[in-house]
Formats: C-alpha cells, sequence, structure tokens
C-alpha cells in the first residue's frame, strides 16, 4: 500500500518536474529570452497546456504515438551522448570524476556547505531508472539490461560529464555568477543547438510522464482487484494488450498535477517534492524483494541484500527529509492520503464481508412471495 501509495504521488509529479523542466529550456534561446524576461509565468502557462493536452488524448489511447516512442527515446539518448562529448572537448580530466574517492571526500569536505542534503540532489540523477525495471515485465530483462548498459548509462554519463566540463571552465565567468536558475545542460550548447534540445527535452519528458501515468492506471486496476481502493470504470481504448484507461483517475492525475505547478511554479522547486516520493517507492520495492529473497531460501543473500540496499535509500531519505518544508511535504501529505483511502477501502471491505458471514437467516425480516429473497437482499 505504502509503495503504492507513492508511487501514484509520483505519477502527480513526474509529468510537472519532467516537462516543466523541459519547457525552462526556451528560456535560454536568443530570439525569445525578452519573451520570458517580461513575463515570468510563461513557462508555467506554456507547462499547463502542454499537461492539459497530455491527460485529454489519454481516452483516445496511446497505441498509435507509442509506436514512435522507441525512436524518439533512441534519438533523444544519442543526443545527450553527443552533445556530452562535444562539451567534453578535450579537457578529459573530468573523467576523474569516475574515481568515487572525489564525491566522499567532497562529501565531508567544509567546502560542502549543503552537507547531507547534498546527496538529495544526487540522488535526482538516478531517477528514472525504475521505469526501466517497471517495463521489465513486459520487454524480458535481457532488452532492458542492454538498453541499460549500451545506450541509457553510458549516454548520461557522458552528458553529466559534458556538464561538469563546462562548469570547471566557466565556474569564474560573470556572466553566470549572478544568473538565477542556471541551467548547464542547455548553457552548454551553441544557441544554435538549443532548439533541437529543447524540442528533444520536450518530447522526452512527455513520454516519461505518459509511462508513468499508464502506470497509474494499471497500479489503480491492481488495487481495486485487491480491494484497497473504489471500484471504477474502466475502458480499453486501444487494441494493444494491457493498456487501460480510468477516466476518474485521469481528471484526478491532471488536477493535482496542474495544482502542483501552481504551487511550486518551477521545476527547481518541484524537484525538492519529488525525490522523496521516489525514495519511498524504492525502499519499499526493496523490503518486497528481500522478503521474496528470503521466503526463497537464501536467508542470507536476504540480509546481506536488505542491509546494503537500505542502507543507500534510507541515506537518500533522509537527504531528500532535508527539503521537506520545500515542497516533501507535499508529498508526505499526498502519499498519505492515498495511503489512507487505500487502508479505509481494505478495512471496509473486510469489515463487509464479515458481516455477511456472520449474517443469520433469522436476522432477515420475512419476505412476502414475489419479492426478493433473503439471500438476494443481503
Amino acid at each position: 500500500m505504502l509503495g503504492g501509495a507513492a508511487f501514484l504521488a509520483d505519477s502527480v509529479l513526474t509529468p510537472a518536474v519532467s516537462i516543466s523542466s523541459a519547457v525552462e529550456g526556451l528560456k535560454t534561446l536568443p530570439a525569445l529570452e525578452h519573451l520570458f524576461t517580461e513575463n515570468k509565468d510563461l513557462t508555467m502557462m506554456i507547462t499547463a497546456v502542454i499537461i492539459v493536452i497530455l491527460f485529454a488524448v489519454q481516452s483516445r489511447g496511446t497505441e498509435s504515438i507509442g509506436k514512435v516512442f522507441g525512436s524518439v527515446v533512441m534519438v533523444w539518448f544519442a543526443f545527450l551522448a553527443i552533445v556530452g562529448v562535444v562539451a567534453i572537448g578535450n579537457d578529459w580530466s573530468v573523467l576523474a570524476a569516475l574515481n568515487p574517492y572525489y564525491g566522499i571526500k567532497f562529501l565531508f569536505s567544509p567546502n560542502n556547505a549543503t552537507g547531507l542534503a547534498l546527496m538529495g540532489t544526487v540522488f535526482l540523477s538516478t531517477t528514472g531508472a525504475e521505469a526501466l525495471y517497471a517495463d521489465m515485465g513486459h520487454f524480458g530483462r535481457k532488452p532492458i539490461a542492454r538498453a541499460w548498459f549500451l545506450l541509457v548509462l553510458p549516454a548520461l554519463v557522458l552528458n553529466y560529464f559534458g556538464q561538469g566540463a563546462w562548469m570547471l571552465n566557466h565556474w569564474d565567468d560573470t556572466a553566470y555568477n549572478h544568473m538565477h536558475g542556471l541551467n548547464p545542460f542547455f548553457e552548454m550548447m551553441t544557441p544554435s543547438v538549443r532548439y533541437v534540445a529543447v524540442l528533444l527535452s520536450v518530447c522526452a519528458g512527455v513520454i516519461a510522464s505518459q509511462a508513468l501515468i499508464t502506470g497509474a492506471y494499471t497500479m489503480v486496476s491492481e488495487a481495486t482487484r485487491l480491494n484497497w481502493m473504489p471500484h471504477l470504470q474502466v475502458r480499453y481504448p486501444a487494441r494493444t494488450r494491457g493498456q487501460l484507461y480510468i477516466p476518474v483517475v485521469n481528471a484526478v492525475l491532471c488536477v493535482s498535477t496542474l495544482l502542483v505547478l501552481a504551487m511550486f511554479r518551477d521545476s527547481e522547486h518541484i524537484s525538492a517534492a519529488y525525490g522523496l516520493a521516489l525514495t519511498v517507492t524504492m525502499i519499499t520495492t526493496t523490503i518486497l524483494l528481500a522478503v521474496y529473497i528470503w521466503h526463497d531460501g537464501k536467508r542470507v543473500g536476504a540480509v546481506v541484500f536488505t542491509v546494503v540496499f537500505l542502507a543507500i535509500q534510507f541515506l537518500f531519505f533522509f537527504a531528500s527529509m532535508a527539503k521537506f518544508l520545500h515542497g516533501g511535504w507535499f508529498t508526505m501529505l499526498l502519499t498519505l492520503a492515498i495511503l489512507l483511502i487505500m487502508y479505509t477501502w481494505n478495512e471496509g471491505t473486510k469489515l463487509e464481508r464479515a458481516q455477511r458471514r456472520h449474517m443469520q437467516p433469522a436476522d432477515c425480516v420475512p419476505v412476502q412471495i414475489g419479492r426478493a429473497s433473503c439471500r438476494e437482499r443481503v
């Protein structure tokens, strides 16, 4: 229940943070810079329009546009790798970041003004990996593993290195020292390349959001079967096997996502709430897997697995809790609200079934011939 509630909270936050961070790239385009300077809420308005369109097309299914998702994602990661390599240039000293010694040294260094809270930002670089493994049931282990090690991981590492190289070369540049909301991802590219980057990042943000929205439908459908959620109308909008559409869930997600956008206004503030939902989801996943390994007879492996992974994940959790007052409170409130619905519905179902089992025929009021029988009335 807790993992499902955190996942549904993540389904609200992901469209807001993914699409808004991509749209904010428009600020870096020279031709549009003056428009965003004059209107501070323009990015939020554009993001809201894209979100509304995204949820509006859910009722039609994603079979037709889903066919191009794979190609777009492949182009996106290839693009990330290329711009990262270009930004690195001849300064391959940034590859020293592969040595964890420097990360640990900086974490405990007096130059680290944020302390443990720094790990909350580091954790955001790992988000999205859980979506790959969530799709393992559809594609199998080998395709997911190959996609991760041959494309996704190298592309992300090269891009992060490119951003790191750019920051090392511009840390003392007065043009950037006082810039609010500086985004190294877009700044490390030439203005002409940024147009392509914004277009691809918006497409990637929409695809990531679509994956979470589809996952939310599946999660609610499975929770309904377990009597953890109210029985809602489920539609099957396409011929694709297993594709669901739940109108009530779609409407609630849309309104909640727009509410998040209106409250936090930009991706920087939304990300404070975003990381906390993912850490809760990962912790519950680790616990479930540990229970499975334990009952599979590998008890020593279960203990080692639990200690190692929960130590890392609780480190990220407590680091993310440092942002509680900056947005994390909303994630916890939303997760607890969904958890309360699940728990209440589950307890109510148990109570109803218990009442049915203990209902005696003598408790029924005698009925006239032709009217409903005692059993039918109960």
